[in-house]
């Protein structure tokens, strides 16, 4: 009897995009915080976005808030400068149940004052989201954009597929 060659893995990914409806920003500085922190103060910049899903067709009219967290050290975070060979295993984190969802990121602070910037100007209508389907309501999403227009010029016709 012939034994069944193994199949290469497929990994899948899905596109998330949402539409942005309303923008808030937040500031808070404090001294004497968290002792697991490296520094003397701890500092808080948040843009929150709120968002309705319009893409993929199976998750369109869901609502997301989007906490999008400031980070002076996000290119070169403390896990990095003491282990070159650590990476991250993702950007965000998007819960998406029929309603009230949320994304969760960290991105470098001086990207944050610019998409502020563009939101204040109408430069922005859209965040993009890449990551694996949804799985118990989640995604741990590995790449995160901001744009006019939505971009699925033909591209996006459902999940797309990338070999390993």
């Amino acid at each position: 009897m012939r034994r069944k060659s193994p199949k290469k893995a497929v990994e899948t990914y899905e596109l998330y995009i949402f539409e942005i409806s309303d923008w808030t920003t937040l500031y808070e500085i404090s001294v004497n915080g968290r002792r697991d922190r490296d520094g003397a103060y701890g500092e808080v910049n948040l843009l929150t976005l709120q968002t309705t899903c319009r893409y993929p067709e199976k998750l369109v009219g869901r609502t997301a808030r989007f906490d999008l967290y400031g980070q002076r050290d996000f290119l070169e975070p403390n896990e990095w400068k003491r282990d070159r060979a650590w990476r991250p295993g993702h950007i965000a984190h998007l819960e998406l149940p029929p309603s009230g969802g949320s994304c969760y990121a960290r991105l470098p602070e001086a990207t944050l004052t610019r998409l502020m910037i563009a939101l204040g100007h109408q430069r922005l209508r859209y965040a993009s989201l890449h990551g694996p389907p949804l799985k118990r309501g989640s995604s741990l999403c590995w790449s995160i954009g901001f744009s006019l227009d939505e971009g699925l010029d033909g591209e996006a016709s459902g999940s797309a597929a990338a070999t390993n």
